[in-house]
């Protein structure tokens, strides 16, 4: 009987979830956004933490920490995110600015270092540019237009090419305190992605269902409020992959 060592396993185990989910260094990052949506643009000082554990692999383990501070009419960010192992290791710094022309028109800026270490290969490193811009047509409507990865600044990575994504975005107030956020995503190497999300508030708590194409997952949260800080816990469920779990504090 053969045997397959560990670290064939794990290999394995990267190729099966990369070919379900194609998932890259470029898009690990904005894994968060699958489980945590943004509504828009938040505009505001604030602290950020989040844990998620894609499909309960320990060494898909992602961890990501964030900044924002305001300076006069611009709104600075700092995150710094880390997944894998000592393995395969990815590590992103993160340094952005969200500014406003107009009183509805929000637009922001982040420029991301990439470095993507393998064990035994060496290390890769890697800049990109984010530009997100959020239209507020009025208190319940804000459409949302998300670029990824537009413009790479130097490009000496483990890869050939960096996958970009774009992104249209609609959010709706329906019902008081009854959200719907409905987008189109499209990855550069991936098929076209579309996520809808109900989100509904009940005084300090609200409660997030909803689904993805590309992956196709069912989405689900549980969020709390209380004196300025905010603590939410996700999940998602593939049909071959599994759970993946998340938690996210803000204050």
């Amino acid at each position: 009987m053969v045997t397959c060592p560990n670290w064939c396993m794990r290999l394995i185990l990267i190729i099966t979830i990369s070919s379900q989910i194609a998932l890259s260094a470029f898009e690990n990052i904005h894994l968060n956004q699958t489980l945590f949506p943004d509504i828009s643009i938040e505009n505001k000082s604030q602290f950020t933490a989040s844990y998620i554990s894609p499909f309960q692999q320990l060494f898909l383990n992602q961890h990501k920490i964030g900044v924002n501070w305001k300076s006069k009419n611009i709104l600075y960010n700092v995150s710094l995110f880390s997944s894998g192992d000592k393995r395969y290791k990815e590590n992103v710094i993160s340094v952005g600015a969200i500014f406003n022309l107009h009183n509805f028109v929000f637009h922001k800026i982040v420029i991301n270092n990439y470095h993507l270490s393998i064990q035994n290969y060496g290390a890769k490193r890697c800049t990109t540019i984010d530009y997100i811009i959020d239209i507020h047509a009025n208190n319940t409507l804000v459409t949302s237009l998300n670029l990824y990865n537009i413009i790479d600044i130097q490009k000496n990575i483990l890869t050939e090419e960096i996958n970009r994504s774009a992104e249209l975005k609609i959010t709706k107030t329906l019902l008081t305190n009854q959200t719907c956020v409905a987008s189109l995503e499209k990855w550069k190497y991936h098929p076209l992605n579309y996520k809808i999300y109900w989100v509904s508030e009940f005084n300090k708590a609200k409660v997030r269902v909803g689904f993805t194409s590309e992956p196709s997952t069912i989405v689900f949260g549980l969020g709390f409020q209380h004196n300025g800080m905010s603590f939410e816990m996700g999940g998602s469920y593939h049909s071959r992959l599994g759970v993946t779990t998340g938690v996210l504090l803000k204050f």
